[in-house]
Order: C-alpha cells, then sequence, then structure tokens
C-alpha cells in the first residue's frame, strides 16, 4: 500500500516521544522518516525558536500548513507532526484524512523531564515546564483524541513503544475459509506470510515443480518475494500470469495453465 492516505502520522505534544519513535518506527517498516519541524525549520531557513521570535506564532503556524501539505502528499511514510498542528482545521483535515494517526501520549511531568531544560521549544520558556504542559495538554487533546491508535508512552523506553505499535500493526496472521462446491479452502490473512510459503510447501511433503499463479498487479508487488521463498525451500518454481478481471476466472482460462 503506497500513497496519499496510507501514511503513519505520530500526533501528540511536545516530548511525547514522536520524532525518537517515529524515526525507529520508520526503520522497522522500512519507510522514510518526515519531521514537520524539521521541514518547517529548513523552509523558514531558521529554527522553531527564531521563527517565533522573529516572526511570531502566527508566521510559523503558516510556514508549519505548507509543511504538513507536502508531507502527506508524497509516498508512504512515517510523519512525526508538532503538538500545536491539530488545531488548525486545515492541518487537522490533511492529517486524519492522509492515513492512520497515532497518538503519543505522556503525563506532563514525564514530557517535561524528556525536554529537560531545551531552549528549542519556544512556548514553554521561562515558563513551569510541567504545568505549562499540562495547560497545552487540556487545550489540545480533544484533538489528539480523534487520532486512530492511542499509546501511553510514559512508562515505556522508544523501543518498547516501537514494539507496542508494531503489534498493533501487524497483528497475528488470522484463517477463513472460503466456501465453495468442492467444501471450501484455508485463506490466510497477515503480515510476512510470503516469506513462509516455501517451508510450509515442504513441511506438506511436496517436491520438484511448483507453479505460482497471479495476475499483472499482484505479480509485480509480490510474485518475487514469493518464488524466492519456494526456490529457498528446494522447489523449481515458475510464474504463471492470468489478466486481471472476473472475466477471466473461467475454465478456459484454467485450461491454458494446464
Amino acid at each position: 500500500m503506497t500513497g496519499p492516505g496510507t501514511h503513519l502520522i505520530l500526533v501528540g505534544s511536545m516530548g511525547a516521544g514522536k520524532t525518537t519513535v517515529g524515526r525507529r518506527l520508520a526503520d522497522a517498516l522500512g519507510l522514510t522518516f518526515v519531521d514537520t519541524d524539521a521541514l518547517v525549520e529548513r523552509d523558514a531557513g531558521a529554527s522553531i525558536a527564531d521563527i517565533f521570535t522573529r516572526w511570531g506564532e502566527r508566521r510559523f503556524r503558516a510556514v508549519e500548513r505548507r509543511a504538513i501539505a507536502r508531507a502527506v502528499a508524497g509516498s508512504r511514510r512515517v510523519i512525526a507532526t508538532g503538538g500545536g498542528a491539530l488545531m488548525d482545521p486545515r492541518n487537522r483535515a490533511r492529517l486524519l484524512g492522509g492515513g492512520l494517526t497515532i497518538w503519543l501520549a505522556a503525563r506532563p511531568d514525564v514530557m517535561a523531564a524528556r525536554l529537560g531544560a531545551a531552549a528549542d521549544r519556544p512556548l514553554l520558556n521561562d515558563r513551569d515546564r510541567s504545568e505549562t504542559i499540562a495547560a497545552l495538554l487540556r487545550e489540545r487533546e480533544p484533538f489528539y483524541r480523534q487520532a486512530l491508535i492511542h499509546v501511553e508512552t510514559s512508562d515505556l523506553a522508544p523501543e518498547q513503544a516501537v514494539a507496542n505499535l508494531l503489534r498493533r500493526l501487524r497483528p497475528p496472521p488470522t484463517m477463513v475459509t472460503v466456501a465453495s462446491s468442492q467444501g471450501g479452502y484455508p485463506v490466510e490473512i497477515g503480515w510476512d506470510t510470503l516469506p513462509a510459503i516455501g517451508p510450509r510447501l515442504a513441511a506438506l511433503g511436496r517436491a520438484g515443480q511448483v507453479g505460482i499463479v497471479t495476475n499483472p498487479r499482484v505479480g509485480a508487488l509480490y510474485a518475487r518475494r514469493v518464488l524466492s521463498s519456494v526456490q529457498a525451500a528446494g522447489f523449481r518454481p515458475f510464474l504463471i500470469t492470468v489478466p486481471d478481471g472476473e472475466r477471466y476466472k473461467t475454465l478456459r482460462t484454467l485450461g491454458r495453465i494446464y
């Protein structure tokens, strides 16, 4: 699955771990990581703290709006957003419609401790950080709660938060039975099942040639992985490509295969 609408989008307060968790999640999934705050700084040619000091929050939000629009327009990726991004209606529409939104939550005292004395958070400067984060959270939490997945990170190390997300993004495989005039047949649905095809065929006691039937669209995405798995298990695989569409699921097509 690629393209706009398929992103993994991290939202939440500053100090919740969006950048740290986002980078590791992207690495685990083999995806590109994009931090919209970093895009803002690159586009403005200044740090976020400098943008607030020189031009104010209104200018920052305008640049952030453009950065978010560009981030969600790209190919599938993990996107970490600024703490206040969802407050803007245009950002909210783009982010909530741009993929799977994930709220990384944490207690205000934990987020304040994670931020330490960092001077690059203009909304926290010269204030009690824990109290300020709590006040911002009260204002923003109704918007964060619109995310589809919520992960409480207060007591989790970054790698634990990533493992939590991977379990929820990649649930265990499930088996369903498709009814047919021959009594039905099982279909397995899940992540990372293709590499196991070869070993499973071998466990059935099969040997020799194996024909893999696909269509051009599915074959372009997955045929190489299936062929590799079957070949590594000692079989001699060959690919059979039939046209896409229900009208080709006929006895005539079956006859051509055999």
